[in-house]
């Protein structure tokens, strides 16, 4: 019986690693179909997406981990605040387009799904209409940068700013709710997903933010709560490290050193430093140093505490590696390179020949538009890949498609990983999504640019917090409150500081 019991054992292991090496195919070759003309498209995209979905329902009711998923979607109301104390809420932020007796508008509204402790049923309260969201977020005639619209949304010293906007929008109407409330949880939306709660200021005068006075947790859902668990350093076996990648690699060598992984199926004291290079742009991947030391000093602080390491630089940063990781996780994956997001392109494909003419650009797939880069890819962005290996770019869509699961923490040490299409009621399709659907429980990412060595310094002191027996939410916002201090108090960055620290979140 028991040799019995074990052969069904391995057939149904093997039948589960074969299906999932076909879906798998299937993803890659769809990625592919989906960057082309369509005009050389040699199958139906329409006919092998639909393919590759239901590969995935398979999967999805075989998997032990999706499983889990499925039961997380089955939670209820009652059951998350069951998990609350008395001094917490959970806010289920939503939105969702306003169809008044006779026809759908074209207003889209946005509510917010608030539960305490002893309430009978969650209170909705509406917020505000989106065009309204969007009229503060847009950037004014004189701003020329991503750097200085995050400033004039945020920063706080002068006597009248666009976060004064936001607040009264987003906030104050849920604030009659908040009486005696420390901890807020929430699950953000659309356009809420690009703004920083915990930079908003309360007032003025004082230059008190949001996270001065709420513990905010970043949730993918509320339902979270229900599993609810905690991480800390003595759960970390083991951890896999990118930083300092080589993106102009010698070809030979990089191909050789992808064939290793190819699967044919498929500290710092002040800010004296800073380096203007941000960790994004997509003209030519620039080299960045501070990646290297940032790796290295993480790379150090892991063995310190022996926990097993690999760590990958220069040429050997290879998209294959990265793949190669796919049910194989560890604890811990950082993962610090340049990182981009481009919006939907309103020409046709025929219409934009340039030499950046490559599908993360003009894919309708708005998870295609938003990935990472790895070693060697400045030949596929300049048109000159190489055949027979990957091209240095993983999308959120390929990312997707990955089993992380295994995986408590993703860092994400880029610039706008937090990024994407916002896709009606069901949020943002960037890389937050790609992960989280991957099955990764901890995500650090980003809103926007951000600089060298200012993520060096801040990633550093986070994981100096984590190993000294700090909760991973609780080492994150030691390290906001830490980096915000430093900068503010520093002559070099006066005036700009809210970029340097606001930009990053964890979401659970």
């Amino acid at each position: 019986i028991l040799l019995l019991i074990t052969f069904f054992y391995l057939l149904y292991g093997c039948t589960l690693i074969n299906l999932h090496n076909e879906w798998m195919q299937k993803v890659a070759k769809l990625v592919k179909l989906e960057g082309m003309p369509i005009a050389e498209r040699f199958i139906n995209v329409d006919s092998l997406r639909e393919i590759c979905n239901n590969l995935e329902k398979q999967l999805f009711q075989s998997s032990d981990p999706l499983k889990r998923v499925r039961t997380l979607n089955n939670t209820r109301w009652q059951d998350v605040q069951e998990k609350l104390s008395k001094n917490e809420v959970a806010i289920e932020f939503t939105h969702f387009q306003y169809k008044d007796d006779k026809r759908w508008t074209d207003s889209i509204y946005y509510c917010a799904l608030i539960l305490k402790k002893g309430m009978k049923q969650p209170e909705m309260v509406y917020l505000f209409e989106e065009a309204q969201l969007q009229a503060i977020l847009k950037p004014a005639e004189y701003i020329t940068s991503e750097e200085e619209n995050v400033l004039d949304l945020y920063q706080t010293f002068k006597q009248e700013t666009k976060s004064d906007s936001l607040y009264n929008l987003i906030w104050r109407p849920l604030e009659p709710y908040l009486e005696d409330i420390e901890i807020v949880n929430m699950s953000l939306t659309g356009l809420l997903l690009t703004i920083p709660f915990h930079a908003l200021p309360v007032n003025n005068s004082d230059s008190t933010l949001l996270m001065d006075k709420y513990k905010l947790n970043y949730l993918s859902t509320t339902a979270n709560l229900v599993t609810k668990t905690e991480f800390y350093h003595k759960d970390i076996k083991n951890s896999v490290l990118f930083g300092g990648i080589n993106y102009m690699a010698d070809t030979i060598v990089w191909k050789q050193t992808a064939m290793k992984y190819h699967n044919e199926d498929e500290n710092l004291t002040g800010f004296e430093n800073l380096s203007g290079l941000a960790r994004g742009g997509y003209e030519m991947w620039t080299y960045l140093k501070g990646t290297a030391k940032e790796a290295e000093l993480i790379y150090e602080l892991m063995q310190e505490h022996k926990i097993s390491t690999e760590y990958y630089t220069k040429i050997e940063a290879t998209e294959e590696v990265f793949k190669s990781l796919s049910g194989n996780t560890p604890e811990i994956l950082h993962i610090a390179t340049h990182g981009f997001y481009f919006p939907e392109v309103e020409k046709s494909y025929e219409d934009n020949k340039s030499r950046n003419d490559i599908k993360y650009i003009h894919s309708n797939n708005p998870l295609v538009r938003a990935g990472l880069i790895f070693a060697g890819a400045n030949h596929t962005w300049n048109g000159k890949g190489v055949q027979g290996i990957e091209d240095g770019t993983v999308s959120a869509y390929e990312v997707s498609h990955l089993d992380l699961f295994a995986c408590r923490l993703v860092v994400l040490s880029a610039c706008q990983t937090g990024l994407g299409a916002v896709n009606g009621a069901e949020g943002i399709y960037g890389l937050q999504r790609g992960f989280k659907m991957a099955g990764v429980d901890f995500l650090i990412y980003t809103l926007w640019s951000v600089d060298d060595y200012a993520t060096q310094l801040f990633m550093t002191t986070f994981y100096t917090n984590l190993f000294s027996g700090m909760e991973v939410r609780e080492a994150f916002e030691a390290t906001q409150t830490f980096l915000r201090n430093k900068v503010e108090n520093s002559q070099n960055t006066k005036g700009q500081e809210i970029q340097y620290w606001t930009t990053f979140v964890l979401v659970y």
